[in-house]
C-alpha cells in the first residue's frame, strides 16, 4: 500500500473515499468539514442527519467514523471521522489514532482502494500538526491495510511539510498484507446470488411461504442493496459466487437497528473461514452506517450458522423484531454494535 502526502484541495481528490474531519453531531461546520459539505451539496448534510444518534447530539463518538455517499464530490464515499479536541481529551493521541484507524477499517469493509485523509483535529480542535502527522502516518503504516493508497491532503505548506517529515520518519510496514475483503455485489452477480439462495434454503426446509427465498429482492440483489445504509457482498471461489451476506435497515424498527440479511453459502464454501470473515466485514460496515444493534432471523437446523453468530457476539432472543414478513423463521438473534467492529 502506498502512503503519500500532497498539497491540494481535499474536496477535489479523485479517490474512492474522502475522510472528513467531522464533529460528533455530524452537523457540518467550518474548515475541512464545511468545504466538503459545500462541494457535496445539501444531500450530504441530510444523509448525516439521517444517521441515528448514539446519545443526544452525538451521531459519531470521538475516535469513530461513519459512512455516507459523496453526492457532489468526486469521491463516491465520505468517511466522517471525529478526532479529539486536543486540549480537552484525556488521551488525545489514542483518540486521534483511533479516528483514522476506524476510517481505514471502514474503508476496507466497504471494499474501496484509495482514500484521501486531511490533517484530522488540526484545525479548530487545536492538535499541533507535527504531532498529529506522526500519529496519522503511524496508523497508516501500522499494518498491511487492504487498500492501494492512503493520501494525506493538506492545503498549507507547513502542514504538508509536517506530513512529509512524518513519512520520512515513520518506518514502512514490512509484514504481509491483510486479506482482501469480499467485494460488493454487482448487477452481473444477481443470477448467481439467486442461485445460491435457491439451492441452500430448501436443504434446511426453508422453501415455503414466510422465508426470504420468496423476497422480491432475490431477483435483483445488487440494485436492492444500493439503497441508503445497505450493502450486499459476495464470496467467490475460482471466479464463481459461492456465498454472500448483506446489511440493511430492519423494516418496522427504529433507524438504529440493522438487519443481517441472506447469509448463505454453498457446501464448498463452508468450513473455510469465509463466512466469519464476511460476517465481520459486514458488521464493520453496519457500525459505519450507524447501526447500534444488528438483528437476524434463522431457523432450527442451521446449527453451524448459529454457532458462528454466537461466536461473533449475537445472542438469542425470545421473539422477532420488526416486520420482515419471514414468519417461517423460529430463531432470532440480536447483537450490540461496538467501536471495535470498525477495526
Amino acid at each position: 500500500m502506498i502512503v503519500e502526502a500532497t498539497r491540494g484541495d481535499l474536496t477535489a481528490q479523485q479517490v474512492d473515499a474522502v475522510v472528513n474531519a467531522a464533529n460528533p453531531a455530524l452537523s457540518g461546520g467550518g474548515g475541512v468539514d464545511g468545504a466538503l459539505h459545500r462541494r457535496a451539496g445539501p444531500d450530504l448534510l441530510a444523509a448525516c442527519l439521517a444517521l441515528p444518534e448514539v446519545r443526544p447530539a452525538v451521531r459519531c463518538p470521538t475516535g469513530e467514523a461513519r459512512l455516507t455517499a459523496g453526492f457532489g464530490l468526486s469521491a463516491p464515499y465520505v468517511l466522517h471521522a471525529v478526532g479529539p479536541v486536543y486540549a480537552q481529551h484525556p488521551d488525545a493521541p489514542g483518540a486521534l489514532a483511533q479516528a483514522l484507524r476506524s476510517s481505514l477499517g471502514l474503508a476496507v469493509a466497504l471494499g474501496v482502494a484509495t482514500v484521501a485523509v486531511p490533517a484530522l483535529s488540526c484545525g479548530a480542535y487545536g492538535y499541533p500538526v507535527h504531532e498529529a502527522a506522526r500519529i496519522l502516518v503511524g496508523v497508516a503504516r501500522e499494518r498491511g491495510w487492504a487498500l492501494q493508497r492512503v493520501r494525506f491532503v493538506t492545503f498549507d505548506l507547513a502542514s504538508h511539510t509536517a506530513f512529509e517529515r512524518a513519512l520520512a520518519a515513520v518506518p514502512r510496514f514490512e509484514g504481509p498484507p491483510d486479506p482482501a475483503p469480499c467485494r460488493r455485489a454487482a448487477d452481473r452477480d444477481d443470477a448467481a446470488i439467486a442461485g445460491v439462495i435457491r439451492e441452500v434454503m430448501p436443504t434446511f426446509g426453508a422453501s415455503g411461504a414466510g422465508f426470504a427465498l420468496h423476497d422480491p429482492e432475490v431477483e435483483h440483489m445488487a440494485a436492492a442493496y444500493r439503497a441508503p445504509r445497505s450493502a450486499y457482498f459476495v464470496v467467490e471461489r475460482d471466479g464463481r459466487v459461492v456465498g454472500g451476506c448483506g446489511i440493511a435497515p430492519l423494516a418496522g424498527a427504529e433507524p438504529s437497528v440493522g438487519e443481517l440479511r441472506k447469509m448463505y453459502f454453498l457446501p464448498e464454501a463452508r468450513g473455510t473461514g469465509a463466512g466469519e470473515r464476511l460476517l465481520r466485514q459486514v458488521l464493520a460496515l453496519a457500525r459505519g452506517y450507524g447501526y447500534q444493534r444488528c438483528y437476524l432471523e434463522t431457523l432450527t437446523g442451521m446449527d453451524a450458522a448459529q454457532r458462528l453468530y454466537e461466536r461473533v457476539g449475537f445472542r438469542s432472543i425470545d421473539g422477532p423484531l420488526g416486520s420482515t414478513g419471514h414468519f417461517g423463521c423460529n430463531r432470532f438473534y440480536l447483537r450490540e454494535s461496538t467501536a471495535a467492529d470498525l477495526c
